[in-house]
């Protein structure tokens, strides 16, 4: 068995080059997810600012209405 590494195309796909198996071949895959780097909390323990925090906004600046 072995083993490949690959990242997921922004379209969605899976693409493995230059492996050694025959055109029509029968292949069985095994996927595992690897975690990311990324924290579930990026601004824990970090300093925010707010400026005017009780001003208002405008309505087309509501990212939230932007979906």
């Amino acid at each position: 068995m072995k083993i490949y590494e690959t990242v997921v195309t922004p379209d969605r796909k899976i693409v493995v080059e230059n492996i050694s198996l025959m055109p029509g071949e029968k292949v069985k895959l095994l996927i595992l997810r690897e975690k990311s780097g990324r924290k579930g909390y990026p601004l824990r323990g970090r300093r925010v600012e707010y400026i005017d925090p009780f001003e208002s906004v405008a309505e087309d600046e509501w990212e939230a209405l932007k979906w």
